[in-house]
């Protein structure tokens, strides 16, 4: 998949990467994922398969929040490790010294699952799926904090300055690029007007990318992957990538079954429907973006991200 953020390497980079984990020949290179943003390859050696995951070149512009993001993927496949349940793949090499391409990169495990894709199953298989993602969901959220935000910028006491700060940065950038974006002061409007309600959030490890395509199977155990854009925040911002909804209540199924499994139960009243108003917002505004940043104008992603971005503004406004 064709993106600027990509950082595309030659068989000789990622061989003279290789051997600085391991003395094993590389058998096979291949280019894994249809990811958007990072540089994914499988490299087979001895009979093994592993992953070569590699940052974007430190001369490419990115959104701010994916700054350092390889860093921030390893940081929380850490913290998942330590305290959840859920499968991910293991870390095996983590460089950050610049020394053989001007990028970071991790070396991990391989799982040799298929990614899940709910809307393809049948009503049973359907719904055992849904499931599971809510249980991997109420268990990442056990991760707890007294901080807000992402790890690789600041860390804030509450959730209202963090959020501020999120939606600011992303403001900033979108004027560097030369576009006043109109709903970068509307949400900023809308966050200072429901203050209160922001102040008083409880914190969690927020995963806020849990579609469908980070989610693999393998012989019906599910493993997490993809971690680069947690942060610590609202753990109702997880439900934009599973509900996906206009409101929670049109997402209450999911809510329960999230419930069945969560410490830190969650009711759909006024003031989540608003936190989760923000979500939504944060994501539209994160879409509307970064596409002057990934993509050619004429580029079938850089429409979907127009379209989604103003379809997503439209509900939040609209239910105003």
């Amino acid at each position: 998949m064709k993106s600027r953020t990509k950082y595309l390497l030659t068989d000789d980079e990622i061989k003279k990467i290789y051997s600085k984990y391991s003395s094993e020949s590389i058998d096979k290179i291949n280019v894994l994922s249809n990811g958007e943003f990072n540089s994914v390859y499988l490299i087979e050696s001895n009979d093994q398969k592993y992953v070569l995951k590699v940052g974007t070149n430190l001369l490419i512009d990115v959104m701010p929040h994916e700054k350092n993001m390889i860093s921030n993927e390893v940081f929380w496949y850490k913290k998942i490790k330590e305290h959840t349940n859920i499968n991910i793949p293991d870390i095996l090499y983590h460089n950050t010294t610049k020394e053989i391409i001007n990028a970071d990169y991790f070396i991990m495990s391989y799982i040799n699952g298929n990614e899940l894709d709910i809307d393809k199953l049948e009503t049973t298989n359907k719904l055992n799926a849904i499931n599971e993602k809510m249980k991997i969901i109420a268990d990442f959220h056990n991760i707890k904090s007294d901080k807000f935000g992402y790890i690789t910028d600041r860390l804030f006491e509450n959730w209202y300055d963090a959020i501020k700060n999120m939606v600011t940065n992303i403001k900033d950038k979108s004027l560097s690029l030369g576009k006043d974006i109109f709903n970068s002061n509307r949400l900023l409007d809308f966050i200072e007007i429901n203050k209160e309600v922001l102040i008083n959030v409880q914190s969690s490890a927020v995963f806020f990318d849990l579609w469908d395509s980070n989610i693999l199977i393998d012989d019906n155990d599910y493993y997490v992957i993809d971690p680069e854009r947690c942060f610590y925040g609202d753990p109702i911002c997880d439900f934009v990538a599973t509900v996906f909804t206009q409101t929670l209540e049109e997402g209450r199924d999911s809510i329960l079954l999230y419930n069945q499994y969560s410490q830190n139960k969650i009711e759909i009243n006024n003031e989540t429907e608003i936190r989760y108003k923000v979500a939504l917002g944060y994501l539209a505004l994160i879409m509307e973006v970064e596409k002057y940043l990934r993509y050619e104008e004429d580029h079938e992603l850089y429409k979907r991200n127009d379209g989604i971005s103003k379809w997503l503004f439209s509900l939040i406004w609209n239910k105003e």
